[in-house]
């Protein structure tokens, strides 16, 4: 029997918390990064944090749209080198800087070269205008969102690495490629009126690491690229060191497939200013050698102690991998 879809939400009306998007049963959410106009409630810092505390992962969406004007997405290249330019500073605001940014294709693209079988001239303008948000975001961060046509021929025509197809203006066809698809109808948490939407793949522009987990990175001797080539400047991005000495430290831990300072180093610039009271815990788990983690008692401990469960389960992940590799030294 086939496993029932991942679900989440998108919302701009209203704002509801984490913890009440987790008691709806929703685990994930698409939020609209601020576009410089009034009237939506888009994400800011505080909701990130909210969200992250209770474990709802978070995509972003961007949308500029005037009514009673033409569709912003019809309005060619530098409209969207000059959208995903905005985008990314709001991005990098909430701290979300290096997540994909879904642009949003929010009408019912017709057909702008009927007979022509190029994708891209069948986006027309539109094409134009996602190939310049592409041009800033570059192909691994730049998603589309829009109905079926939107979707696939930007899709078709490399113009998109990431998909969230809408139910509106598909007729019924779904691409089998897309990462989200957003369903028909409003539903409601916390008093606000939300779109559901399915995960129809595992990553979906949720975080950083969707295309290559943390454990995929591992190994005995540091971080490596998929093809099994050293990337120190990838594992000091990955690990949060910025400076020589810490650079080095970081290597020794890796070099000797002691991972778990690391970890640790990694995983303490992420939890809340509510979270630091569990210090004393992190500081004990750090003193320990990998192989001698109870990940059991650390789950329970850390669990009751209110970290998240994805923030839980990623550190569990992540010590796992980091046994096996100590064992295999």
């Amino acid at each position: 029997m086939p496993m029932s879809p991942r679900l989440g939400l998108d919302f701009s009306s209203g704002r509801p918390s984490g913890l009440a998007i987790r008691q709806a049963g929703y685990s994930f959410v698409v939020r609209y990064l601020a576009n410089g106009l009034s009237g939506r409630n888009n994400i800011d810092g505080n909701e990130v944090r909210d969200l992250q505390a209770n474990g709802v992962d978070i995509s972003l969406v961007w949308e500029r749209k005037l009514i009673g004007q033409p569709d912003r997405a019809t309005e060619g290249w530098s409209a969207g080198v000059a959208d995903a330019k905005y985008a990314q500073v709001q991005a990098d605001s909430i701290g979300l800087g290096t997540h994909p940014v879904y642009i949003a294709v929010d009408f019912d693209v017709p057909d702008y070269a009927p007979g022509n079988p190029d994708p891209r001239a069948k986006l027309g303008p539109v094409g134009d205008y996602l190939a310049g948000a592409q041009s800033v975001l570059g192909t691994e961060r730049m998603g589309v969102y829009g109905g079926y046509y939107a979707v696939s021929r930007a899709l078709d025509a490399g113009l998109a690495h990431w998909s969230w197809q809408t139910a509106a203006w598909s007729g019924g066809k779904v691409d089998t490629r897309v990462n989200l698809f957003q369903r028909i109808g409003t539903v409601w948490v916390a008093g606000v009126g939300c779109d559901e939407n399915e995960a129809r793949q595992d990553a979906f522009g949720q975080n950083v690491e969707d295309d290559v987990s943390w454990t995929d990175k591992l190994s005995p001797n540091g971080l490596l690229r998929p093809d099994g080539t050293q990337v120190t400047e990838t594992a000091m991005d990955f690990l949060g060191y910025a400076d020589e000495f810490a650079r080095q430290g970081k290597e020794a831990a890796v070099a000797n497939g002691a991972m778990l300072q690391a970890i640790m180093t990694k995983l303490d610039v992420e939890f809340t200013a509510d979270q630091q009271r569990d210090a004393q815990i992190l500081a004990q788990l750090k003193a320990l050698p990998v192989v001698n983690v109870d990940k059991d008692q650390l789950a329970a401990a850390l669990t009751a102690s209110g970290f998240a469960e994805s923030v839980v389960k990623q550190l569990l992940d992540l010590l796992t991998a980091a046994s096996q590799l100590h064992a295999q030294a």
